[in-house]
């Protein structure tokens, strides 16, 4: 049975093949073509050597012209054939580009259609119930939790979409400033209450003080609050997530600094590490809708951190056996501030 999540890859997959197939019809016809006129080229200049050696021109002579117009003829099909193919290689990929892009495109507004709607209909139920005064005394903190914690969910689905836009469009200028890493996952935290008490998370950290970083405070919440949000949404059970802090020497003996973040969730095959941080890859379920998050979240942490000078990696020890992700920052106290400029360009 064909499902709404399968329906937009069916239909991508089908454009493609017929994509490839007129593309493939183009090219084996071009290429007759070309060959076909290189052998007509070399047959008359054969035809012109037995009319010269009837004429009683010299052999020698006749026989060079021939050859001279037979590499000629070789030369300009050949050229020919390569600008051609060079074309049609040119058109192939731009092709591809546009229907990846475009899928890309319809997976982004299935999964937003699911994560938006998911927070929204828990919403107007909660507020329904307060309103009609159908929560019982007892249940209401767990009910304000409960609307917190969507409220918290949404926002974050549209800060993630508007940063994203911004930097895409080059938009995005960040204003740099040294913060203790360890206030500001603590501030995360606190901001995230309401849904980390939700799913009952088991939350363990290892935050020295003073481990002081240069960075947009606004961005660093984001990768913060993006690692956070990963852990819960890839948790196998109960959340159980791990955050440390460390000064550790980096490439050059560059202090700088380190934060971890384990989690015990599904994990996934090593191989797929590198894909973790592309835009819209949502963790090898691109096909299912039924997950939340829009692929954007890991993109956004590994570009703000490379932005400021860090980076971030992602290990784990296959599926089932949780993940770890790590991030890091540039310590203040190592490097100068750098003028803010905008970043970001179209892809």
């Amino acid at each position: 049975m064909t499902t709404f999540a399968d329906a937009p890859v069916d239909k991508e997959r089908r454009r493609f093949q017929r994509a490839r197939f007129v593309l493939s019809c183009v090219v084996t016809v071009t290429l007759l073509q070309i060959g076909w006129w290189m052998f007509f080229q070399v047959r008359a200049s054969g035809r012109e050597f037995d009319h010269e050696v009837q004429l009683g021109h010299d052999v020698a002579t006749a026989d060079a012209v021939r050859w001279r117009r037979v590499r000629m003829t070789l030369a300009e099909g050949g050229f020919l054939l390569a600008v051609v193919t060079g074309g049609l290689v040119s058109i192939w990929w731009l092709m591809r580009r546009e229907l990846r892009r475009e899928y890309e495109h319809n997976q982004l507004l299935a999964a937003m259609s699911h994560d938006f709607r998911s927070p929204l209909t828990a919403i107007r139920l909660l507020a329904q119930s307060f309103e009609m005064n159908r929560v019982p005394e007892n249940e209401r903190d767990r009910a304000a939790r409960t609307l917190l914690a969507n409220v918290q969910r949404l926002e974050d689905l549209v800060e993630n979409v508007l940063i994203a836009a911004r930097l895409h469009a080059g938009r995005l200028a960040p204003r740099r400033e040294p913060l203790d890493l360890a206030v500001e996952v603590e501030r995360c935290l606190d901001q995230r209450a309401a849904l980390l008490a939700q799913r009952g998370a088991d939350v363990a950290t290892t935050l020295p003080r003073g481990v002081r970083v240069l960075v947009d405070p606004s961005l660093l919440q984001s990768i913060l609050g993006n690692l956070v949000d990963n852990a819960l949404k890839f948790a196998d059970g109960t959340p159980r997530i791990a955050l440390s802090l460390a000064r550790e020497a980096g490439p050059g003996g560059t202090a700088r600094a380190v934060l971890r973040v384990r989690d015990q969730g599904v994990g996934f095959p090593p191989e797929e590490a590198p894909l973790l941080f592309d835009r819209f890859h949502r963790g090898g379920a691109e096909q299912d809708v039924s997950r939340p998050g829009l692929g954007l979240g890991l993109f956004l942490v590994r570009e703000f951190a490379r932005l400021h000078g860090g980076d971030a990696t992602a290990t784990s020890g296959g599926p089932g056996r949780g993940s770890e992700f790590v991030v890091t920052l540039p310590l203040a106290d190592a490097a100068p501030a750098p003028a803010a400029a905008p970043v970001g360009a179209p892809a």
